[in-house]
């Protein structure tokens, strides 16, 4: 049995502050990771097609000049996943973007002032938010990031193989 914790004023907002900044740095993290793939992926994609411009195609340069033009595409499916992907929540909190530039700036005022009334609606809409961001946003954003630097390293790994054949 748990025991329960003692809150005090402003305790559950720093908490729902702290944790949706979490996952928002979770989230830049994750395209940082994709912009670097991207670049060493274009980098390697530029000499390698350097090779193939000047008729020396052989295998090794077809893997990796493939593997790294694959890298580019699920990185930018990292950074911008298809919307089929990531569906629309059925609810937006008032942080999305949308909930924000629809409404007139007094309707968006009078909207939080209602929210910051009731210290449940204030829970709900941070949890609403860091849900959201982290099941339609983060998790397909995490799985194109790392498929794309698997490609890389896959590829540059074939690619080396197949110079020794």
């Amino acid at each position: 049995m748990t025991a329960k914790v003692q809150m005090y004023p402003g305790d559950k907002i720093r908490f729902l502050t702290d944790l949706l900044r979490k996952q928002i740095n979770l989230r830049n993290q994750i395209e940082s990771r994709a912009n670097i793939a991207i670049g060493f992926s274009a980098a390697i994609l530029a000499f390698v097609s350097n090779g193939l411009i000047q008729e020396r195609i052989n295998a090794s340069m077809t893997i990796i000049t493939t593997a790294s033009t694959l890298s580019i595409l699920s990185g930018l499916l990292a950074l911008k996943p298809p919307k089929f992907l990531s569906r629309k929540a059925r609810e937006q909190s008032v942080f999305y973007h949308t909930a924000i530039t629809k409404k007139s700036e007094a309707d968006y005022l009078l909207q939080i002032r209602k929210i910051c009334d009731s210290e449940e609606e204030v829970v709900r809409q941070y949890t609403l938010e860091v849900y959201n961001l982290t099941r339609h946003s983060i998790r397909f954003k995490k799985f194109f990031s790392n498929l794309s630097i698997q490609i890389l390293v896959i590829g540059l790994i074939g690619g080396v193989i197949a110079t020794q054949i």
